[in-house]
């Protein structure tokens, strides 16, 4: 049975499942605790946690080639195939809504290009920092151009800067990057 309205020929099985261990919702709980994370190639950003029941609670959203994100608490950075987003909760303390703690809501997106953002951070001014793949660099956002160097290539002369870009993270210690 197809669902009503769907195209002739359409399938009724689910666009994804979500299985996990008999144990990861005991686990969310004690630790108290949600999980966000993005898969590129599916172009998803997902937000686990717990309904008020216990059992697991799935949100996504898609995001063309979401890849790098950063998150707080309150506050969630975002990359994708030409921005990089930041998102804010919008509860108060006790507040909920649709049985949800927090409701990220785009507050600020810089228009970088296809840089290719990978891991971001923030330092310790709040100013967000993320590994830019394209240019082999630890860049920043900047009001006139798609991004800042900020930092030393970590490529030798010469080299083309995707092949140089191998590792794609940086080491932090409390404000990135670590020093």
């Amino acid at each position: 049975m197809t669902p009503a309205g769907a195209p002739p020929g359409a399938s009724s099985a689910p666009l994804f499942e979500v299985f996990c261990s008999r144990h990861f919702t005991s686990w969310l709980a004690e630790a108290r605790l949600s999980l966000a994370f993005t898969t590129y190639q599916a172009g998803k950003l997902f937000l686990l946690g717990l309904k008020p029941d216990g059992t697991l609670s799935i949100f996504n959203r898609t995001l063309s080639r979401c890849m790098g994100l950063w998150a707080d608490g309150q506050t969630l950075y975002l990359s994708t195939l030409y921005q990089l987003w930041r998102f804010e909760n919008s509860l108060g303390p006790g507040e909920t809504y649709q049985g949800y703690d927090r409701l990220y809501v785009p507050q600020l997106g810089w228009t970088t290009g296809d840089i290719d953002i990978h891991d971001i951070g923030v330092d310790g001014t709040g100013r967000p920092l993320f590994v830019n793949t394209l240019f082999s660099c630890l860049a920043t956002v900047s009001e006139r151009h798609s991004f800042t160097p900020s930092g030393s290539r970590p490529s030798s002369p010469g080299s083309p800067p995707r092949i140089a870009a191998i590792s794609t993270g940086w080491p932090c210690r409390g404000a990135c990057p670590a020093t």
